[in-house]
């Protein structure tokens, strides 16, 4: 329903896609939940890769999500502060310092 925020589980599509999907959808933010099985259970946290739309996303972790999926008496708002941008980085490799002592 347009204006309502789109709860969404993780899944097999990317999180840019359900992100996309939901503000075509007319959703005013979306909150991804974790899965729920062993090793995704914690506060979600992931890129969307790109800035695919200006609705806030947000993750949470699966006991949250099961509880917003709750109807009885939830009231949800999401207000976030956040910036995107892109930026670039540079990877740094350092060797190991050798094994043993040195000699100069």
């Amino acid at each position: 329903m347009p204006g309502n925020i789109a709860l969404i589980q993780r899944g097999t599509c990317t999180f840019a896609d359900k992100a996309l999907n939901a503000d075509e959808a007319g959703a005013s933010a979306v909150i991804i939940f974790n899965e729920g099985q062993v090793g995704r259970t914690e506060t979600l946290t992931g890129t969307l890769g790109a800035i695919v739309t200006d609705l806030p996303v947000v993750g949470v972790s699966f006991d949250v999500g099961v509880d917003l999926a709750n109807p009885d008496g939830t009231v949800v708002r999401v207000k976030t502060d956040t910036a995107s941008e892109l930026r670039i980085t540079n990877n740094v490799m350092r060797r190991p310092a050798p094994a043993g002592p040195t000699t100069s």
